[in-house]
């Protein structure tokens, strides 16, 4: 009714049930299973007549009520209907019995406490003379399965599912379940699927499905079509599942190589995908891969793209780092790419790069990098993480200062550096200024003094350059460093101001300057304060 309030005529669809045409019947079933909610009033009138029609001997009209059933019955209403549709299991016409199999997993969806009490039935349905019937049972073993206690009860079952498995792989069913000359790949799916939630951590079971496995795998890559390889795809997600075997896995990662180098995308799309799964067991299985997934990186498809960078995260290690870390840099510097996959891109190489750096200057070298590049991209955390960990490196004279010659260069060879290395910079070089030479303090400052003077992105930014000044001053700031004092002491920056003044306050005229490290007469012992701490 395009959104126009149709209540008005529930009430005559309700009585075309009453008619004793079965069309009309089934138009009125069809129409309240369409239109009446599942908790409506009007369902009370619906319970006579469903009853009734689930226990005449027309199939067609016991069909056309067990369809509106399983739309409208609600949690109420089960007690009542129950008892009938187990009976209808046991009715003589394939289709009826497959549509009270659909509205017991009605059932169990509204109460699932009805499992044990229909888990029999669904054992003997499972064994049915007709496909359609066997088929629909395992959505419903598939249903109870998603209940993690259940497993235990149906482990039994897993040699009947194996059975089906072959039947189907062997062509005995009947050819018009054929679909582009793939023998019934839903129903594969589906079985693939409940074994692989049967064999999860289980050894015992797992191997009396690794055969069937296997046969499945390489009939459906033979076929060369995408329902095949829809079938690969699902049982490389069950090989992964399950207890693992070196051997099936290996023949997994061997059609996976075929996946990755087809020209279609969505086969590519799903060697990547598949790739994921067997790198979660062992990530060796993708080395021989790696250069085929980087490639992928290229592609003009965004989801493939994320896809391959998903992998290429779980797969590195200490032996790859480094040419993974660099071809994730060269995206960063790419302008094909937008800037939310550069800014995850941003956040792998910070990640694998404190993980697998196979030293420490290494890894110094790849995060200057990586802020030369994408300085944009970076967030404060990433910055505060460097600092802590060079600070973690104090007692190493060697990488502290070869950290301090690193910065030392980038403030004396770059004009314009963005804000992240001169957030880090400053920090290193007044943290550690004796580890500079003497000659070279002097032209540092310098630098620093001038930095001040050019526009950053991030208004902090001249906080650190401050901070540093101070710290390579030791109390006794050279005139120039003066000037900026009462320069930005008026600044609108507050921050800004806030450490100008600090600065100015540690200012002294002594003619040399003090060093603290080794003076142990400091007083510790304030007898008068005692009674304050108490």
């Amino acid at each position: 009714m395009f959104g126009c309030d149709a209540s008005f005529a529930y009430i005559h669809a309700i009585n075309s049930i009453n008619c004793g045409n079965v069309v009309c019947k089934g138009v009125g079933y069809l129409t309240c299973a369409l239109c009446l909610p599942s908790e409506s009033p009007l369902l009370i009138l619906l319970v006579a007549n469903l009853q009734k029609d689930l226990q005449s001997t027309n199939y067609l009209e016991v069909s056309s009520a067990l369809t509106a059933l399983s739309k409208l019955v609600n949690i109420g209403f089960l007690h009542a209907f129950s008892d009938q549709i187990i009976k209808l299991l046991s009715h003589g016409v394939e289709i009826i019995r497959k549509k009270a199999i659909i509205v017991l997993n009605r059932f169990m969806k509204l109460n699932p406490s009805l499992i044990q009490d229909f888990s029999n039935h669904f054992r003997r349905t499972l064994c049915d003379i007709y496909d359609t019937v066997m088929a629909v049972t395992l959505n419903s073993f598939a249903q109870i399965l998603s209940d993690e206690n259940q497993l235990p009860i149906y482990k039994d079952l897993i040699s009947s599912f194996v059975v089906i498995l072959k039947q189907i792989i062997d062509h005995r069913h009947h050819r018009h379940f054929d679909y582009h000359r793939m023998h019934r790949p839903w129903l594969q799916t589906k079985l693939l699927e409940i074994l692989g939630i049967l064999g999860e951590n289980d050894k015992r079971a797992s191997e009396q499905m690794y055969e069937i496995l296997s046969e499945v795998m390489r009939r459906a890559d033979d076929t060369g079509v995408n329902a095949g390889y829809a079938i690969v795809y699902q049982c490389l997600k069950t090989i992964t599942k399950i207890y693992p075997n070196q051997t099936i896995i290996e023949n997994a990662a061997h059609l996976v190589s075929r996946l990755l180098t087809a020209e279609k995308k969505n086969l590519k799309h799903t060697g990547i995908t598949g790739l994921i799964s067997i790198v979660k067991i062992n990530p060796i299985y993708a080395i021989k891969h790696q250069l085929v997934v980087v490639d992928c990186l290229e592609d003009s498809d965004d989801t493939l793209k994320r896809k391959t960078l998903t992998l290429l995260y779980k797969m590195t290690n200490t032996t790859n780092v480094t040419v993974i870390i660099d071809k994730f840099t060269g995206i960063i510097k790419s302008a094909s790419f937008d800037i939310h996959f550069k800014q995850e891109i941003d956040g792998k190489i910070t990640e694998l790069a404190e993980k697998f750096a196979p030293d420490s200057k290494w890894y110094i070298q790849t995060m200057n990098t990586m802020f030369e590049v994408a300085s944009e991209l970076i967030k404060p955390n990433i910055v505060n993480g460097l600092i802590k960990l060079i600070e973690e490196w104090r007692e190493d004279d060697d990488i502290i200062e070869f950290t301090v010659t690193e910065y030392s260069k980038i403030l004396q060879m770059n004009e314009n550096i963005p804000d992240c290395p001169m957030q880090v910079a400053p920090w290193v070089i007044g943290e550690f200024s004796e580890y500079l030479q003497s000659e070279s303090i002097g032209s540092i400052m310098d630098l620093l003094c001038k930095s001040l003077f050019k526009s950053f992105d991030d208004p902090t930014t001249k906080g650190w350059i401050f901070t540093a000044l101070q710290k390579i001053s030791k109390g006794v700031p050279s005139d120039q460093c003066r000037d900026l004092i009462s320069r930005f002491s008026t600044s609108r920056n507050e921050d800004l101001q806030q450490r100008c003044y600090e600065l100015a306050g540690t200012c002294t005229k002594l003619p040399i300057q003090l060093n603290f490290k080794r003076n142990f007469n400091i007083i510790t012992n304030f007898k008068f304060l005692e009674s304050y701490e108490q």
